[in-house]
């Protein structure tokens, strides 16, 4: 039986690829989480606690795995702690590397690591594309998860050889079902939730989460593979994105197109103020996204509007089921809990009572109400 180790366990990827091959019931698997155990609590896999970044707690997740899956991220498009960010994604991937470099002295290991299109696809204009072989984009330089991820792919080549065959999957912006932290279809949200959308010039790249775990699984069982997949899916405009969103929701909403020039210098002023998004979400707004797979060029994506309406019905089903809880905690506020309590607690004191033998009852002429003598046993 293979022995798998999936980094980023709970998030929307590694959960929904972890219970993909779960049910291939033909695998050894460890995951590893930081923060959150909660999305993994239902699936029959081995769990570990464990900061990667710290290179002494890798301790606890050695063992002769034959493939490790490093999605563990922080996907964060902000310049607040953009350089501490950084260093956590860059770090944590350096010691899957050590791991791996470990066990490759013994064994052959693959490992395969997430990246992002947004490392090579980023453009001024739409009729622009980047496949497997181009160059790193300059403009991604200046976006901090983007430059983390190209300071991943470029420590790689310190730890490749015979035996370690490290591969990079680059999805776009990923949508669906089971976003159990609600991180990553956070946009489609906020559009749902409010009344008033703000949109840019550029595009939106997505992909759907069961395409990206398919073809992470199916990487994962290639004898031979390619250093580097892009994954491409969809590319829309911004604002057909949103009246996509119009569409399939049925919620219409007050759109506003938000020139370049004018944002640049009204987000940063308005940023002290209000909340607004970062000027870094603005600039990446503003760029076009496009890929074009060498090698999956026949791979048949998911609709994309099929993908939507999934997102859009998960995160109703979702809040739905929230309200539920909320309004069983109105009912069941502390007061009232305090009273079921003392019901119960009589209840159960009841059996161990009994009435006396010599039980003196008195009927009162006002209130008409009987007074009893108990006796506990």
């Amino acid at each position: 039986m293979q022995k798998i180790l999936v980094t980023g366990a709970s998030g929307f990827w590694g959960y929904n690829f972890v219970k993909y091959i779960e049910s291939e019931k033909k695998y050894q698997i460890t995951c590893i989480y930081n923060t959150d155990i909660k999305p993994l609590e239902n699936l029959n896999v081995k769990k570990i606690q464990c900061n990667l970044e710290n290179e002494s707690e890798i301790q606890k997740i050695k063992d002769d795995y034959d493939t490790i899956i490093h999605l563990a991220s922080v996907i964060k498009h902000t310049k607040k702690d953009s350089f501490k960010n950084i260093g956590i994604n860059v770090n944590s991937s350096k010691n899957i590397f050590k791991l791996a470099s470990e066990i490759g002295k013994n064994k052959p290991i693959k490992v395969i690591c997430a990246s992002t299109i947004g490392t090579v696809a980023c453009f001024d204009s739409d009729s622009q594309f980047a496949d497997e072989r181009s160059g790193f984009s300059i403009k991604s330089f200046g976006f901090p998860y983007y430059y983390s991820k190209i300071l991943i792919e470029q420590q790689a080549d310190l730890y490749r050889n015979e035996n370690i065959k490290i591969i990079f999957i680059r999805p776009p912006v990923i949508y669906g079902e089971n976003d159990l932290k609600g991180r990553a279809t956070s946009r489609i949200k906020k559009f749902l939730n409010s009344s008033l959308v703000l949109y840019t010039k550029g595009n939106i790249p997505f992909s759907d989460v069961n395409d990206v775990v398919k073809i992470t699984y199916d990487i994962m069982c290639r004898e031979n593979c390619e250093n580097i997949y892009n994954i491409d899916g969809h590319h829309i405009s911004v604002k057909r994105f949103y009246e996509t969103l119009e569409d399939i929701s049925g919620q219409k909403k007050m759109k506003i197109y938000i020139p370049y020039y004018l944002g640049k210098i009204m987000i940063p002023i308005l940023n002290k103020f209000i909340k607004v998004p970062d000027i870094i979400e603005f600039y990446m707004g503003n760029c076009y996204w496009n890929s074009k797979s060498l090698h999956l060029k026949k791979y048949q994506w998911i609709s994309y509007k099929e993908t939507l309406r999934k997102t859009i019905n998960y995160i109703r089903s979702e809040e739905r089921e929230k309200k539920k809880v909320s309004i069983l905690d109105t009912i069941f506020n502390n007061k009232t809990k305090k009273i079921v309590y003392y019901i119960i607690g009589i209840g159960c004191l009841l059996p161990f009572c009994y009435y006396n033998n010599n039980i003196k009852t008195s009927l009162l002429t006002e209130g008409s109400i009987f007074k009893m003598n108990w006796e506990l046993i």
